[in-house]
Protein backbone atom coordinates (compact mmCIF):
# COMPACT_ATOMS: atom_id res chain seq x y z
CA UNK A 1 0.00 0.00 0.00
CA UNK A 2 1.72 3.22 -1.21
CA UNK A 3 1.90 6.02 1.11
CA UNK A 4 -1.01 8.37 -0.24
CA UNK A 5 -3.26 5.07 -0.31
CA UNK A 6 -2.44 4.97 3.39
CA UNK A 7 -3.35 8.20 4.10
CA UNK A 8 -6.95 8.28 1.91
CA UNK A 9 -7.39 5.50 4.22
CA UNK A 10 -7.16 6.90 7.09
CA UNK A 11 -8.94 9.81 6.39
CA UNK A 12 -11.94 8.00 5.14
CA UNK A 13 -11.82 6.45 8.60
CA UNK A 14 -11.90 9.92 10.26
CA UNK A 15 -8.63 8.61 12.16
CA UNK A 16 -5.91 10.36 10.53
CA UNK A 17 -5.56 13.36 12.89
CA UNK A 18 -5.83 10.09 15.94
CA UNK A 19 -2.99 8.43 14.38
CA UNK A 20 -0.59 11.56 13.46
CA UNK A 21 -1.28 12.60 17.21
CA UNK A 22 -0.62 9.07 18.69
CA UNK A 23 2.72 8.78 16.22
CA UNK A 24 3.96 12.08 17.40
CA UNK A 25 3.34 10.97 21.14
CA UNK A 26 5.14 7.74 21.25
CA UNK A 27 8.19 9.01 19.30
CA UNK A 28 8.63 11.77 21.90
CA UNK A 29 8.85 8.60 24.20
CA UNK A 30 11.09 6.87 22.15
CA UNK A 31 13.86 9.77 21.29
CA UNK A 32 14.06 10.00 25.44
CA UNK A 33 14.47 6.53 25.82
CA UNK A 34 16.19 5.86 23.01
CA UNK A 35 18.28 8.80 22.21
CA UNK A 36 21.04 7.98 20.25
CA UNK A 37 17.84 6.57 17.32
CA UNK A 38 16.24 9.69 17.89
CA UNK A 39 14.18 11.62 14.81
CA UNK A 40 11.97 14.46 14.68
CA UNK A 41 8.24 13.62 14.41
CA UNK A 42 7.86 14.27 10.80
CA UNK A 43 10.60 12.02 9.88
CA UNK A 44 9.15 9.42 12.27
CA UNK A 45 5.33 10.04 10.69
CA UNK A 46 7.02 9.79 7.07
CA UNK A 47 8.82 6.69 7.59
CA UNK A 48 5.78 4.90 8.85
CA UNK A 49 3.82 5.75 5.56
CA UNK A 50 6.84 4.90 3.67
CA UNK A 51 6.78 1.28 4.88
CA UNK A 52 5.43 -1.46 2.52
CA UNK A 53 2.89 -3.09 4.12
CA UNK A 54 -0.98 -3.60 3.85
CA UNK A 55 -2.76 -1.11 6.05
CA UNK A 56 -3.64 -3.56 9.19
CA UNK A 57 0.25 -4.31 9.30
CA UNK A 58 0.61 -0.45 8.74
CA UNK A 59 -1.41 0.61 11.64
CA UNK A 60 -0.02 -2.19 14.01
CA UNK A 61 3.22 -1.47 13.49
CA UNK A 62 2.84 2.39 13.61
CA UNK A 63 0.49 2.22 16.61
CA UNK A 64 2.81 0.92 20.08
CA UNK A 65 -0.12 1.08 22.56
CA UNK A 66 -1.12 -2.30 22.81
CA UNK A 67 -3.07 -2.95 26.20
CA UNK A 68 -3.18 0.51 27.10
CA UNK A 69 -6.15 2.84 27.61
CA UNK A 70 -4.99 4.70 24.31
CA UNK A 71 -5.20 1.22 22.14
CA UNK A 72 -8.13 0.18 23.10
CA UNK A 73 -9.83 3.67 22.21
CA UNK A 74 -8.00 3.56 19.03
CA UNK A 75 -8.92 0.40 17.90
CA UNK A 76 -12.62 0.51 18.92
CA UNK A 77 -12.56 3.40 16.80
CA UNK A 78 -11.41 1.89 14.14
CA UNK A 79 -13.72 -1.34 15.04
CA UNK A 80 -17.30 1.31 14.78
CA UNK A 81 -15.82 2.61 11.09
Amino acid sequence: MKRNEKIEKLERLGIFNQWKYNTERANDTFNIECPDFSMTNEERVNNLLDVDCCFHRFLAISFPFNGTPEGVAFWENIAKK
